[in-house]
């Protein structure tokens, strides 16, 4: 009698329960990203993310308000820039893997340009560094961001300006 109880109460216990499996892309290319297989009880479904075929995310489950949600934090680099992102997706069973949110923000970016009768270049840098957290059905971003003028061959940056931006969002 212990026995068959426990069988019927396992299956109970990992109700809800979320898996995730990475498949890498046959293609391994810059632009190729990884498939991100999310399993609950029947309910499969694949986010496609990541680059050189790797699924290069962070992800977990998260409560936010009343229901749990996928949060991926992404980043991809090319050409010079970091892209950064976050991409929360639903976890219900009538819209399983909706996305219900996503921006991406780029977080380092230098450009160049030729000084006058010279053959230094000036870069600017941007560097932004990016912080989030939830309350309540909010998720707050917080984007510090730096701004440096440098003259080559010296490396010692300037900075031109500093400052920071606090983005909040409904999720539901």
């Amino acid at each position: 009698m212990k026995k068959l109880l426990l069988l019927l109460i396992i299956p109970l216990l990992s109700l809800g329960q979320i898996s995730f499996e990475e498949i890498e892309n046959k293609n391994d290319c810059h632009a190729c990203p990884g498939f991100l297989v999310v399993t609950k009880n029947q309910l499969k479904d694949t986010i496609t993310i990541g680059s050189w075929g790797q699924v290069n995310s962070d992800y977990t489950v998260k409560k936010i308000g009343n229901s749990k949600y996928i949060v991926l934090e992404s980043s991809y680099f090319m050409g010079g820039v970091l892209e950064e992102g976050i991409h929360i997706f639903s976890t219900g069973k009538k819209d399983f893997l909706k996305e219900v949110f996503s921006k991406i923000y780029t977080t380092q970016i230098a450009t160049y340009e030729r000084i006058e009768n010279s053959y230094y270049n000036i870069i600017t840098s941007v560097e932004k560094d990016i912080s989030y957290d939830f309350e309540d059905q909010y998720l707050n971003i917080q984007l510090d961001t730096i701004v440096f003028k440098i003259t080559e061959p010296e490396e010692t940056g300037i900075m031109i300006s500093k400052g920071v931006r606090k983005e909040k969002y409904l999720i539901k």
